[in-house]
């Protein structure tokens, strides 16, 4: 059982019992002489009481598991759940300068009991918590509640909660007070917490009880809460404060007493004014100072001494006398270590010098702080080494090793808990250079460098007479190589004047067949459909042959500029070359010529590469070999020449029956702007360029690439790639200017689309309608000349697709495709495929955060269009 006390404002006490007792009468009240029972046992079968007290009126107050319970001239009130209490089980009870009694109950929050009437705030009010342990209020009317998840204010309107994150020592509060001197005595499960005052933005200090007293809870939300701590964490005796009845108050000479529940410190006295400011540090005193193991405090150097007092040193500090060789091998560890005193409990060698050798120390010392020693910290810097302060730590020893050679200066100091640093000590040492950097040394070295100086005046002197006497061979050959320079220049003019010339050709021929096709198909009325016909396949023949040769100079340019990149996907030999010798199966059959190709077994399924640039190569490889070949065959063969842990180089070669390459025009095939004969660019065509860019696609995937040849018998073309393992089963990737597979049908049936095209050339309109309208049945197509009117027409009807033209004027593709994904409704989502001519993977990326769906690359087949409306449209 626990005794219950309660005093009122004449000094009378009320006496009740924390317990179940069959024996108790209920509450008693002390009049001076003698005790009265004010709350007998009846029906209702009051035992025990939690909390006590007598209000303004004289009427006594207690509270239980029942409620809590008034008693007035012999009869008793209770309030219950049934009035509105928000539990029975009440464990604190506070009069309000305005006449109400609030009542802090175990889970049913706060209530408020006003003539009769009970109004209650829980969690869903702003409550941080409904367990309230106890209640005070300040000067200013204010309610302060003590909570298990922080304090929390009331001003009668909206609850304000501060909890560690506003500086107090933990979130379970116990206990609150108002103390005499305007602040909150505020009693934790750690200790106690003062809170004194309020801090605005500006860091103005404000009193607890000064101008901000019975501000709202809005303007305090705007100051920082002041917060003393203590308790053991900050050094003081101050255990958790209990959560019963008068377990923190404070006497009339303003002691705080506290009732602690510890077995050493159930009750604590706490005079604020015995409180003293802490006294003025003193330096750091320093214990020892060592090299990390025990060294004998005397000079090891010194070749006469005394052997019984090394003995006895040496007994005082290993505990026992070292044997020769012991003592031998500790002055040659020690060499140059010299003391002035010997004493083991603070062994603090003076002008202490160590040798290169022993080049490690070890410091340990104490700030003396004797009334909180376990909250000093110390702040170390050894001058010489780094000129700032480390880190402050609670440790108080420091170790530096590996120290060079040099003054240094040791220094520390400590902080008490009063926020104080101490005056720093110095304490300076030398660590002796080794013998190859002394000053003795450094004179030998100068005079090895006189020395060398004048050996080297005299080489040089006899080396210039030897160059004079070859500067005039060296003139003839330079004059020589001039020469050679010369022709090589006007060599590479001609190289270049014949590949103009070839590119000419090359781009002229196919111009010539478009031009001309074209304007005979313009005298339509003069031929018939099968002449037509004719026409039309050599205009589109032409025009593949023109993009091969735009697409070889873009590759060039690409490359001399360094802005090439190579994908690396996973990549399947076997099936891309398949796909390489099908397409060219049919050039070598028109020539009746044999095409095979082998793939030895070893070769992986799957590596990691470049699927465009690999086919690429092949492309150009197998169609040279093919161009110049009349009869015969052409052989390709993959096989592994080195396998290793992580990657394998692929061995591939091209081998035909052609013309070959002379000897002397060999060395130059992989030449920009070459070909091995002239004649053979009138004869076969070309620009020339086929094989550099294969020589350097291989060199920038790490391979290398060459070829043999005799004269009228055939080449062969060999480069080796290593690649990276991958999975066979993982799904490859398309590069930048990689074309989409073709078919000659979609993958879904595509029919009676509407379709919205942005397109500002009217040529480029004309070739998509033909493509839109060959392809879907039933299509209606809407034209837009810019990217304006684009907008307006989608956001005006609902079309299937858009097809986005990116350069128009007044407004480009990209614009106007963000601006259609800003509608509001499903016309927001309408798909948008950006038909351009540039596919490089930047633009690519800006298409997507555009909001496009897909890309139409032009020049453009209609079964790619068709087959990227199809995509979509799924």
């Amino acid at each position: 059982m626990e005794l219950l006390l309660g005093v009122n404002a004449l000094g009378q006490v009320g006496v009740g019992i924390n317990g179940m007792d069959v024996d108790h009468k209920g509450v008693s009240w002390n009049e001076g002489t003698h005790y009265r029972v004010v709350a007998p046992l009846d029906a209702k079968g009051q035992t025990d009481a939690f909390w006590i007290m007598t209000d303004r009126h004289g009427d006594t107050w207690a509270t239980s598991r029942a409620g809590a319970h008034r008693y007035s001239a012999g009869l008793r009130t209770s309030f219950t759940t049934e009035q509105g209490l928000g539990n029975n089980n009440v464990l604190c009870l506070h009069e309000s300068s305005d006449g109400a009694i609030w009542a802090g109950t175990d889970g049913g929050g706060l209530s408020r009991i006003d003539s009769g009437s009970i109004t209650t705030w829980g969690r869903s009010d702003g409550l941080p918590n409904e367990v309230v342990w106890s209640i005070a209020e300040d000067g200013g009317g204010d309610l302060w509640i003590a909570t298990l998840h922080g304090l929390c204010r009331f001003d009668g309107k909206s609850f304000l909660t501060f909890t560690t994150a506003d500086g107090l020592p933990i979130d379970i509060i116990n206990q609150v007070f108002a103390g005499r001197n305007g602040d909150l005595l505020i009693g934790t499960s750690t200790g106690l917490a003062i809170l004194s005052g309020w801090r605005d933005a500006q860091d103005t200090m404000t009193p607890f009880n000064g101008t901000l007293l019975g501000s709202t809870n809005e303007v305090l939300r705007g100051h920082r809460p002041v917060i003393t701590e203590y308790s053991s964490a900050t050094g003081y005796p101050v255990k958790g404060v209990e959560n019963g009845q008068h377990t923190l108050f404070e006497d009339s000479k303003g002691i705080i007493w506290m009732a602690t529940g510890g077995e050493k410190t159930g009750v604590v006295r706490f005079d604020r004014k015995a409180l003293r400011p802490a006294p003025a540090p003193i330096p750091v005193r320093l214990l020892s100072v060592s090299s990390g193991e025990p060294i004998c405090w005397y000079d090891l150097d010194t070749i006469s001494f005394d052997s019984a007092t090394t003995v006895q040193q040496e007994a005082y500090v290993f505990g026992r006398a070292l044997s020769l060789p012991e003592r031998q091998a500790a002055r040659s560890r020690f060499r140059g270590v010299a003391f002035t005193s010997i004493a083991k409990p603070f062994p603090i060698p003076q002008d202490l010098v160590l040798d290169h050798r022993n080049n490690r120390i070890r410091f340990d010392f104490v700030g003396v702080e004797t009334s909180r020693p376990q909250l000093v910290e110390y702040q170390t810097m050894l001058k010489g080494a780094d000129d700032e302060w480390g880190t402050i730590t609670r440790e108080s020893n420091a170790s530096f090793s590996n120290l060079g050679e040099g003054e240094y200066i040791f220094n520390v100091r400590y902080r008490t808990p009063a926020g104080v640093w101490s005056p720093a000590l110095n304490y300076p040492f030398t660590v002796l250079p080794p013998w190859y950097r002394t000053w003795w040394m450094y004179t030998v070295y100068s005079l090895l460098i006189l020395g060398s100086v004048r050996a080297v005046f005299k080489w040089r002197l006899n080396v210039v007479n030897r160059q004079k006497e070859v500067l005039e061979d060296t003139v003839k050959e330079r004059t020589a190589e001039l020469v050679t320079a010369k022709e090589r220049a006007e060599q590479s003019e001609q190289v270049k004047q014949q590949f103009l010339a070839n590119m000419s050709h090359e781009i002229r021929t196919p111009m010539n067949t478009i031009v001309g096709m074209s304007e005979a198909l313009l005298r339509s009325n003069e031929h018939d459909a099968a002449t037509q016909r004719s026409y039309l396949e050599a205009i589109a023949f032409s025009s593949e042959n023109l993009l091969v040769i735009v697409n070889d100079i873009l590759d060039l340019s690409k490359m001399e500029a360094g802005r090439l990149e190579l994908e690396r996907v996973p990549l399947e030999p076997r099936k891309v070359l398949a796909n390489v010798v099908s397409v060219m199966r049919f050039r070598a059959e028109e020539k009746e010529l044999m095409l095979t190709s082998e793939v030895s077994k070893d070769v992986p399924q799957a590596v990691v590469g470049d699927p465009v640039r690999w086919t690429q190569i092949w492309m150009n490889l197998i169609g040279n070999a093919i161009k110049f070949t009349e009869q015969g065959s052409v052989i390709i063969h993959i096989d592994v020449h080195e396998r290793r842990s992580e990657e394998v180089l692929l061995h591939c070669s091209v081998t035909d029956t052609g013309i070959g390459i002379a000897p002397e025009k060999l060395s130059t095939v992989f030449d920009e702007f070459t070909q091995a004969e002239s004649d053979h660019t009138r004869r076969f065509g070309g620009t020339g360029l086929g094989l550099a860019i294969c020589k350097r696609l291989v060199e920038m995937q790490g391979g290398s690439l060459s070829a043999t040849s005799e004269l009228g018998k055939g080449s062969t073309f060999t480069f080796s790639i290593p690649f990276a393992f991958a999975s066979a089963d993982l799904p490859t990737t398309q590069s930048d200017n990689q074309q989409p597979s073709t078919s000659n049908q979609p993958s879904i049936a595509l029919r009676d689309l509407r379709i919205l095209l942005a397109e500002d050339n009217k040529m480029n309109v004309m070739v998509a309608q033909v493509a839109l309208k060959h392809a879907i049945p039933g299509v209606h197509i809407d034209v837009a000349a810019n990217g304006r009117i684009a907008v307006e027409m989608a956001q005006q009807a609902d079309y299937d697709l858009i097809l986005m033209d990116v350069q128009m004027p007044e407004m480009d593709g990209y614009d106007a495709a963000k601006a259609i994904r800003a509608f509001n409704g499903p016309r927001s989502r309408t798909p948008i495929i950006a038909m351009t001519a540039n596919v490089m993977r930047i633009e690519a990326d800006r298409y997507e955060g555009a909001g496009m769906s897909g890309i139409i690359p032009k020049p453009f087949k209609q079964e790619m269009l068709v087959e990227a409306i199809a995509k979509v449209i799924s």
